[in-house]
């Protein structure tokens, strides 16, 4: 991926599109929340906003993949949400709990070693992007 200090916005949005795509690899094609549920379609839930920054947006560690059934109902019942949270996805429950960024502006830099290292992670699936 060419990345330039012209196309950080283009970048930032394919960071995301490469950490969904880690965790639809790492959880496999279920519901983390291990429901039972048939589902076509699998939605990627960040645990923290993207809205409190880029870095959470592309964290394959703020992820979960969830049916659509699931994904309601944690908007809808926060302490269902933690509950099975820590039940099935202790690996998860750390970062959400503790992880904290400092927000920071996507720099080439940053942006280069962070694009990186989620290829790297991507390689450990078989997948290249």
């Amino acid at each position: 991926m060419k990345i330039t200090s012209k196309n950080l916005k283009t970048v930032r949005k394919k960071l995301v599109t490469m950490a969904c795509k880690i965790a639809h690899l790492r959880d496999g094609k279920c519901c983390r929340f291990r429901c039972g549920r048939n589902s076509l379609k699998y939605d990627a839930h960040h645990l923290k906003p993207r809205s409190r920054g880029w870095r959470y947006g592309a964290n394959p560690y703020n992820i979960v993949v969830l049916c659509s059934a699931c994904h309601m109902r944690l908007h809808e019942d926060p302490i269902w949400a933690v509950e099975q949270l820590e039940k099935h996805c202790p690996d998860l429950t750390n970062y959400w709990r503790y992880k904290v960024y400092e927000p920071t502006r996507l720099t080439v830099t940053v942006a280069k070693e962070w694009a990186e290292a989620l290829e790297k992670e991507l390689a450990k699936y078989g997948d290249q992007t």
